[in-house]
């Protein structure tokens, strides 16, 4: 399985957390769109991005060259769920993805549960280290809020995202969890703020058809 897929120019980066060990010898890429994964977690937030930028400015996003990779590749270099204490290993790969966006400059990093999000986080050296096991749900929506409240299309972006506790037994809580709100539809929600977002700084996104 190939570590990236896409182009490290595309404004906007997908980063999610490993390759499925079962799976790896047959896929073709991070979130390979044959894997259930991508369409659990990544299409219905895409489907309504597109869906609101379409009305708002008769527009779409060229998604052909979305840079694609996961914070790791083997699971097995996953820390500990409780620690915010990392293997020298894993530091070493937060700052290599750190030297990765200098060298790039992506404007909106959309990273895919507790682990990549903290991943991502290390590697923008944004805040003081946490544990994985600080990433809920609730935490990962009000990182989310944080994260559109202060976009800055100078700087780069981080906008964190659900992972596979969306499609698993208590995925309604975590439409509430996320969002803050009951009965809410966290990919609406998701889709929502992303779109106007890149609606609002659209001449910094060089992404529409």
């Amino acid at each position: 399985m190939n570590r990236e897929a896409g182009s490290k120019t595309y404004p906007i980066w997908l980063i999610g957390d490993s390759s499925p060990p079962r799976w790896e010898e047959h896929l073709r890429q991070p979130l390979d769109p044959r894997h259930p994964a991508r369409h659990n977690i990544w299409t219905p937030i895409l489907d309504g991005i597109q869906g609101h930028v379409f009305r708002a400015a008769r527009t779409r996003i060229d998604t052909t060259d979305l840079y694609i990779r996961n914070a790791v590749h083997d699971a097995a270099d996953k820390p500990p769920y409780r620690s915010p204490d990392w293997a020298s290993q894993l530091a070493a790969k937060t700052r290599d993805l750190d030297d990765l966006i200098a060298r790039h400059r992506p404007k909106l990093l959309l990273t895919f549960g507790a682990f990549a999000c903290e991943f991502t986080r290390r590697s923008l050296d944004r805040g003081s280290p946490r544990a994985v096991s600080h990433w809920t749900s609730i935490a990962l929506g009000d990182e989310f809020r944080r994260g559109v409240e202060d976009f800055d299309p100078t700087r780069v972006g981080h906008l964190p995202l659900l992972h596979v506790s969306i499609a698993r037994g208590r995925f309604l809580e975590s439409h509430r969890d996320f969002t803050g709100q009951d009965r809410a539809n966290y990919f609406d929600h998701a889709a929502r703020e992303i779109a106007a977002l890149l609606l609002a700084h659209r001449d910094a996104f060089a992404v529409w058809q």
